[in-house]
Formats: structure tokens, sequence, C-alpha cells
């Protein structure tokens, strides 16, 4: 009897220590929200929220999915409604939200990304340039994109152009040289998926970008199903490139099914799926991972056609080329990007993945001399940490939250949103983030509701991941943070997408 008793002090003693010294992470896995709904009776909105919270935690949508929510007051702090948000989750792309703003931290809204025109050597009486023409990049990733008239290729080249010829050149004897240095030479993040990594949203981020670094490629199918689909034309036009294309034509009404597999050091692109049947000149995107090359070579295509000879000859400087320190350049000309509030509210509202990564690359080579991934990440933990915002419950690997290695609690989102709320950038960097049923990937959602032109969030999406944060005016006018992010769900996203929009709206109606 006394070794019994003895056993279950000695029970009850492990047990005690294991609730008080077991790891953090076990802990508040469960809270569902911070007040009880009897106790919220003043508070009909708000009771509401949190009920609608319960409930979906135990519905069937939800039932083997890891999932977290917060709602906070953007200008106390005071938690209104949460459950699981101490849970590190996969956020996708409102990883953005963080690297734009934090680029508006660092860079401001008016930064300008530059591309600068330059020569070596010497120019001649005969306007002969006895040297290489080199193009230094900045990181600017709208150079020779067809999104606003002032980043046409032929925008861009007629001006380069025109500040050659007005320093005498009209014939180059040596190269036309790509300086990428700014950058290293890891085009996208280590850990992307490789079935991402070939396809147009996969374009990583380089020095010189050209069309967004993708590529467009136009197929023709024939008038019935299952057959083999042509290559019709390419752009831009990259040498030495293999295309093999195993696409099928399908039924009509089957869409773009087309995932294309490439790799930065292989000069094979690959094209496997389907299109529809019938189709004269279809097109799908892919990734190019020869940006630099493809700018030159335009570049000189323009330059030839506009009355100055080449030899047709590239060159390339990256950050592992010896510096000449003897060497001096000569600056002819300085290209300025849109501004930088133009290409994060681009990059937030459309959700594009170069921009962001060209955002991080570019925080990441003016804070440490190198735009890298790395450097980008440090960079942001560095601007994030001295705001008072703890690295503990963020892990981040790129900008763009492609890759599923990217995870961050709701508590971090909701602590980062009223940061850049108390923040001297909140009033351009909340326009930045897509308005809800007006704009971006929200435009089509919350028609009618509380939540219509009231809301402003970056959503996230990948396979079985949504997630969405942002800032929301409850019925009472005070400004709200919010995170809403749901992983492993085996649902249709729509179903997953119409649930969160509730809980959203909610938000919204809450008191």
């Amino acid at each position: 009897m006394r070794s019994f008793f003895f056993f279950c002090l000695f029970f009850l003693e492990i047990s005690y220590s294991y609730s008080q010294y077991r790891p953090s992470y076990l802990k508040n896995i469960k809270s569902v929200h911070v007040e009880k709904p009897d106790s919220l009776a003043a508070f009909p909105g708000r009771k509401k929220l949190i009920n609608l919270i319960s409930a979906s935690d135990s519905c069937d949508l939800l039932k083997n999915a890891s999932w977290g929510i917060m709602v906070a007051d953007a200008n106390s702090g005071k938690v209104i409604a949460a459950h699981n948000q101490k849970m590190l989750l996969i956020p996708a792309s409102l990883m953005k939200s963080i690297t734009t703003g934090v680029g508006y931290l660092q860079m401001g809204s008016d930064f300008r990304f530059k591309t600068k025109l330059e020569y070596s050597g010497t120019i001649t009486k005969d306007s002969v340039l006895k040297g290489d023409l080199i193009i230094v990049g900045g990181g600017d990733p709208t150079t020779c994109c067809f999104r606003w008239a002032q980043t046409y290729p032929d925008t861009i080249f007629s001006q380069f152009t025109a500040k050659l010829k007005d320093i005498g050149i009209r014939k180059i004897e040596g190269k036309i040289v790509s300086n990428k240095s700014i950058f290293d030479d890891l085009q996208m993040a280590p850990n992307w998926q490789w079935n991402d990594m070939g396809n147009y949203y996969g374009a990583g981020a380089s020095a010189l970008a050209f069309n967004e670094n993708i590529i467009h490629v136009w197929l023709h199918s024939p008038d019935s199903i299952g057959m083999p689909t042509t290559l019709d034309s390419v752009f831009p036009v990259i040498p030495n490139i293999e295309y093999r294309n195993y696409v099928v034509s399908a039924a009509s009404n089957t869409g773009d099914n087309v995932v294309i597999y490439s790799s930065p050091n292989s000069n094979i692109i690959e094209l496997r799926g389907s299109i529809p049947l019938g189709q004269s000149s279809f097109l799908v995107k892919g990734a190019n991972f020869h940006p630099e090359y493809s700018f030159m070579l335009a570049f000189n295509n323009y330059l030839v056609n506009h009355g100055v000879i080449t030899n047709n000859e590239y060159g390339e400087i990256s950050h592992r080329t010896p510096t000449d320190t003897n060497a001096a350049n000569k600056l002819i000309y300085t290209y300025y990007s849109p501004s930088y509030n133009t290409i994060a509210s681009f990059t937030n509202k459309v959700s594009h993945n170069m921009f962001a990564e060209a955002i991080l690359k570019t925080l990441g080579y003016r804070r440490f001399g190198l735009g890298s991934y790395y450097n980008g990440v440090r960079a942001v933990d560095a601007a994030l940490s001295k705001q008072g915002i703890s690295q503990s419950e963020m892990i981040n690997v790129d900008g763009s939250g492609l890759s599923r290695n990217n995870l961050v609690t709701p508590e971090f989102i909701c602590k980062y949103m009223r940061m850049m709320y108390k923040s001297g950038s909140y009033g351009i960097f909340v326009h930045s983030l897509p308005e809800a049923g007006e704009s971006g990937t929200i435009g089509r959602m919350f028609k009618g509701t509380a939540a219509a032109h009231n809301l402003r969030a970056k959503s996230g999406s990948i396979e079985r991941v949504r997630s969405y944060g942002g800032y929301v005016t409850n019925r009472n006018g005070k400004l709200l943070t919010f995170a809403l992010i749901i992983n492993n769900f085996n649902e249709r996203s729509s179903a997953i997408r119409d649930l969160m929009e509730k809980l959203m709206i909610a938000i919204a109606d809450s008191d």
C-alpha cells in the first residue's frame, strides 16, 4: 500500500512538472477566443464573430485542416477574437505584404530603381567606340515590360540610343555587356518546387529584367482531341534553347492546363499538359532564366535598326567577376523606374511574384552589398526587429510566398499590420493592398456587405493554402487588424474561400 501511495505522488509530481515546463509551442494550441460569448451581451457583433469562429473549427470543411485567426484593435493592440493565433502556418502570397511593407519603410514610396548605360574605352573622331557598351542593372523588375508606357522596350531603347548618338557613338567595336553584379546568380529561391520553377509565376528576380522575366509561347492545336500541338512562335527569342513540346489538344472548354518544366542551368524547356482543340495561336507563359541576355539581344537589334553598327557580340559581368580597379567606365545615361509605390502597389494587387523577389533582393543589396535571398531575408528580419517585432513568429525564405517553407502565425501578421499602422508609411501602404469589392484578388468578393470598399487585405493562395491579412473598420468605427490562414484542407478551394469570406464579413460587422 505504501509503495502504491508513493507511486501516485511520483506520478502527480511528474504530471505537474510536465504541465509547467512543456515546450511553448504546445501551449495555446486551442485558444479559441479571448472572451466568452456569454460575457459579450453588449457586443452582439463580436459575439457573433466568436461564435462563428467556434462553429468553423468544428465544421466539416476544416475537420482535417490546420488553421488560425486573430482580430485585434489596430490602435491599442487589444485582441478582439482569436483561435490558434500562435500556430505557425504557410502564408503563401500574404508574404508580399511583409516584403512590400518593409520596402516602404526602408526605401520610401518615391524610391526609383536605376539602370545605367556606360561605356569603356574611347570614342574616335569618326564616331567609333573602341570599347564595350555596358548596361548596369539596378534590380528594376519593370525594365522592358509592357505594364506602363515608360517601361516598354522601345521606350527605354530609344532613350539609350538617343543618348548614345548624342555623345558621338555610331559604331561599337567591342561588346554589349550586361553588368548584373548587384545580385547573385540565384534567380529563384532554392526551395521553390520543381513544378513551379519553369512557369511564369516562378520567374525569379534578376539585376536586369526583360518582359518580367517571362517567355510567351504560342501553340497551335488540331481540331480533334488527344492530338499533338505544334509550337508556333516564342517571345523573346533566346538562342540555344531547345523546346520540347508534349502538349496535346483537349475539349474546347478545358482552358490552359500546361505545365512548363525548366531550370536555371538548363537549355531545355519542356511543355506538358493540354490546351483546347482548334486553337490557331494559344498563349502559354513560362520563366525566362536568361533575361539579361534577352535584354542585350533586343537592345542590339534596336541599335542596328536605328543606325548604330555593332559586332553582335555580348558579355557579362557578375558579382564573381574580378574588379579592375584601373578601369573607369563613363556614364552615358541613367534610366529611372516608376516609383516604388507604383511597383509595390502593383505587386500587392496582382500578387506579382517576380516583383516581390526583386524588392527582397534589393533590400538585401542596400543593407549588405549583394542582393541575394539570404541577404534579403536578413534585411527584412533586421527591419522588423528594429520595430520590435520578434522573429520567433515568422520563418521567411523568399519575398513572394511561393515557397511552402515560409511560416507565420496569425498573431505575427496582426502585430506586423499594427506596426505598419503606427508607421509613417501606413497611408500609402494600406492603399497598396487590394480593396474589397474593388481591386486585386478580393475585387469580386464582399459585394453588398459591410466589408465592401472597407476591408483592405493581401490574400495568399497555393495548393491547399488560403490566407488573408490586413485591415477593416468595424461597425463602431474602430480600425482592426486581422489575419486568417487555413492550411492542409481537403475540400474545394472555392468552399474554403467562401467560409473565409463569411468570417471576414463577421469581422467587419463586429463591435
